[in-house]
């Protein structure tokens, strides 16, 4: 399932048009598990909120016009509904963008890229197992959910922060500020220039360069 996560935002990636956002449900991988995939189109500014619950998935997008295709029904210009699935995919493009995730998820595939511009990300309302978050380009800020997730910043100066559960947390390259939460996250901010460094309430662990602050974490390995 892995691979076909990777394949399906590669594709993301490289297909938005200049038209409207697009939202889909997509099957894929051994298990045919459902999940959502919304790609944003090029030039426009995303405002996105993404909402599962028992019986549908609803996306809504304030910046940018719908366009829906399998597994969704356009409700508005701005709404479509779709049916509920256990996984996320998100492209948010090439502006500074917003996405917040709202429910409950059962599988562990999940990916989200920011894009380029200053993105912010937010899976503080949303359980999603092992989630991918990507800020990539911009100075983005990246928030973790109640379950263990993986969050990169990516390039430029961005705020990287777990939640309640075991959190991977990457700053990227830049002077990024990273917070765990209080399950036992690990720290990547090895990239030679200033980060800060903030562990939470379980035992954490963290490899960074000599000029990085630290605070509360319990295991420092890779000191260069």
């Amino acid at each position: 399932m892995r691979a076909f996560a990777l394949a399906l935002l590669a594709f993301v990636a490289t297909s938005a048009s200049a038209e409207a956002a697009r939202v889909w449900v997509s099957e894929g991988g051994s298990r045919h598990v459902p999940g959502v995939v919304f790609v944003a189109a090029a030039g426009e500014a995303n405002a996105l909120t993404l909402t599962r619950t028992r019986r549908e998935t609803t996306v809504v997008d304030t910046g940018a016009t719908l366009r829906v295709g399998d597994g969704c029904r356009r409700a508005t210009r701005h709404r479509a509904v779709c049916s509920s699935v256990a996984e996320v995919f998100l492209g948010l493009g090439d502006r500074g963008d917003a996405a917040t995730v709202i429910g409950v998820f059962s599988d562990d595939e999940g990916r989200i890229a920011g894009g380029r511009g200053n993105d912010v990300v937010s899976l503080a309302r949303a359980r999603l197992l092992n989630t991918s978050v990507s800020g990539d380009e911009g100075a983005d800020r990246v928030f973790g959910g109640s379950t263990g997730n993986e969050l990169l910043g990516g390039r430029g100066n961005d705020v990287v922060s777990g939640a309640d559960g075991s959190d991977s947390l990457v700053g990227g390259s830049g002077n990024d500020v990273c917070r765990g939460g209080r399950g036992a996250d690990f720290f990547d901010v090895r990239d030679r220039a200033r980060d800060d460094v903030y562990g939470g309430g379980g035992r954490d662990r963290a490899e960074v360069d000599a000029v990085d602050f630290l605070h509360g974490v319990e295991r420092v390995a890779n000191r260069r």
